[in-house]
């Protein structure tokens, strides 16, 4: 069939239809004793359904593409091992949650010194998924017919010039469910409203972890301080109107939906390609000693407030001590797996949380609204239960950030090769091995994880955001600005190997060395064919090293309140307009690369225009 592709033919002859329903209710009970005792029962159901309908006429080039491609011919006569005809295939995916929670609180407070608040309750929840998908060939969408396929049936591509292949089945059937349940307590107690007590526990349980029952569930808890100082009488002379004091100290724990302690298979929906027989394969092997990841988290804070209203804020600092991380790490492949989800690691996390609202300018008609967010975090390996130490195994490939959980590194470092420049007689790539230049690729490629450059954290350290708000009478303006600082990473580059073996080249081919003296002017190594262990170092090494540092204006609101429609009996009633990820206003490295969103297409500028009220 024709090959050709006319765009302008084809806008009708494909179509993709989803069609999203959600329904949510809650229903709940509760009953309030006069000695301050309060019960609540909760329930609440949300059921979210999609279904997906893709075609493609044979009128499309697509669909005459895919039945070309798995033709056979002779001199007499064409083979159509896929039918002539439409193609049609639908995907119906469903989503049900049972949430219970029962509820008892108590409040009492005497003497006007003293007040004491207990609560407690019983939490569970059922999360069901079911999706299902089918395909048709050769579809008559007139009739609703369609024409069977030879699935899992090996059969030549291009009448053998390509090889040969199965004709993939997407008739596909998955179910699951997940339940959880929690149990929890929390008291407190206030005397003379600034020395203020706090604890809670909590237990979590899941059908996720340990075969053990002990396993399945984890108990954590918190214990928590705070002083009101500005209440003092010492205090009454000073600036503040508010400042407090708070620490609190607790262990939480971390939930992987995407692991679990049992064995876990998949029946395959086609028949095996040799033995033509069904099958089904083990996608997960069972780890019983699969354990929650547990935080233990201390807190220092103050809270603050200047007189007269016009600068608040907080300060906190925190430590998370985080065990039994869970991260893929490699086992023994004659078990039939290269690699395993396990509790791997230990890390401790040390950041800053700052908060700072100001109110510059407020008269009756002008007001300017300033908050400054600042947070600092970097988390470290304490302990690694990963044996693996082959270096390449934990650098990050380009615009990436993979776990590097090693003792002492940061958990996303960015490790690479240390780069030694290109030999000047070839243009071959060269890095540093013990010390000394060197081009034996083999020996670098094989370099210990603790022997490879440690350039830094792959993701910012440093983030926040600056947002502002100016309202004149009842024209508002407000702007956000974010950044994200601290952070290294490995842009791409031409790749020699990935261009010879999969087509795929880049631009930096054009500054590839090509003759003596390039080597002062570009890190491309030259292009070799057949292509060398070289270009797996380049790709791996610091010549590619960039700074990620950023500034971005996110969004601009522009608003207008409409008293006036107060006589129409419309309350809060308002236009606006509004942008959103305008652009960069700073980047640290000069090649034009937004490192939040590495090697993804960035997510474009928003525009908006709306009109809001209430009744």
């Amino acid at each position: 069939m024709d090959w050709s592709y006319y765009p302008l033919n084809e806008l009708n002859e494909t179509k993709q239809t989803q069609h999203l329903n959600e329904f949510f209710t809650t229903m709940n009970a509760g009953y309030h004793f006069d000695f301050g005792l309060k019960l609540n029962l909760l329930y609440a159901y949300q059921r979210s359904s999609s279904s997906f309908e893709g075609w493609r006429s044979i009128r499309s080039s697509a669909q005459r593409e895919i039945i070309n491609r798995f033709a056979s011919w002779d001199a007499n006569s064409v083979t159509w091992n896929l039918p002539v005809g439409d193609y049609l295939t639908e995907v119906d995916w469903e989503n049900q949650t049972h949430h219970s929670r029962g509820t008892a609180e108590f409040n009492k407070k005497w003497s006007d010194k003293h007040e004491l608040t207990l609560f407690s309750g019983v939490e569970i929840r059922t999360i069901r998924k079911n999706v299902t998908s089918s395909q048709y060939h050769g579809f008559n969408k007139e009739t609703g017919s369609f024409k069977s396929v030879p699935f899992g049936v090996e059969v030549p591509l291009l009448n053998g010039i390509m090889g040969v292949s199965t004709i993939d089945d997407l008739n596909h059937y998955e179910l699951y469910r997940n339940n959880f349940y929690s149990y929890f307590a929390n008291v407190g107690y206030n005397f003379l409203d600034r020395y203020l007590f706090s604890g809670s526990y909590r237990k979590d349980a899941s059908n996720l972890f340990g075969v053990k029952s002990n396993d399945r569930g984890q108990p954590f808890w918190s214990l928590g301080a705070a002083w009101v100082l500005s209440k003092e009488w010492f205090m009454i002379n000073t600036p503040f109107d508010h400042l407090k004091i708070r620490s609190t100290y607790g262990y939480n724990g971390n939930v992987n939906n995407g692991v679990s302690a049992y064995p876990i298979i998949s029946i395959q929906n086609e028949a095996h390609y040799i033995t033509n027989q069904n099958y089904g394969m083990i996608m997960t092997p069972p780890n019983p000693s699969l354990r929650w990841e547990r935080v233990g988290i201390t807190n220092l804070g103050i809270d603050f407030a200047i007189k007269g209203g016009h600068v608040s804020g907080s300060i906190e600092y925190y430590v998370k001590n985080a065990k039994d991380l869970i991260a893929p790490d490699r086992v023994d492949p004659s078990t039939g797996f290269t690699t395993l989800m396990i509790n791997s690691a230990n890390i401790r996390t040390k950041g800053w949380d700052v908060s700072l609202n100001a109110i510059p300018i407020q008269r009756k008609n002008w007001t300017w609204n300033s908050n400054l967010v600042f947070t600092y975090a970097r988390t470290k390996v304490l302990k690694s239960y990963i044996e693996n130490e082959n270096g390449k195994d934990f650098i990050s490939s380009a615009q990436s950030n993979a776990r590097t959980a090693v003792e002492g590194f940061d958990l996303y470092s960015q490790l690479a090769y240390k780069w030694a420049g290109l030999d000047p007689e070839t243009g071959q790539v060269r890095a540093y091995l013990n010390g000394e230049v060197s081009k034996d690729y083999n020996a670098i490629l094989a370099l210990n994880v603790n022997d490879l450059e440690n350039y830094g954290s792959t993701v910012p350290l440093y983030t926040g955001s600056w947002r502002n708000s100016i309202r004149y009478k009842d024209l508002e303006l407000s702007w956000n600005i974010s950044y994200q600082l601290g952070h290294k990473f490995l842009r791409n580059s031409f790749d020699n190997q990935l261009f010879l073996n999969s087509d795929i080249g880049h631009k930096d081919y054009a500054l590839r060395w090509q003759k003596p003296g390039d080597e002062l002017l570009t890190d491309v190594p030259a292009f070799n064919y057949p292509a060398d262990l070289g270009s797996q170092v380049y790709m791996r090494s610091s010549a590619l090293l960039e700074n990620g540092g950023q500034i971005k204006l996110r969004d601009i609101q522009l608003s207008l309140n409409l008293p006036f429609a107060n006589r129409f009996k419309l309350k809060n009633c308002r236009v606006y307009a509004y942008l959103q990820n305008v652009g960069t206003i700073w980047r640290a490295n000069k090649l034009a690369i937004d490192s939040e969103y590495g090697s993804n297409i960035p997510d474009a500028m928003m525009s908006s225009l709306g009109f809001s009220f209430n009744l």
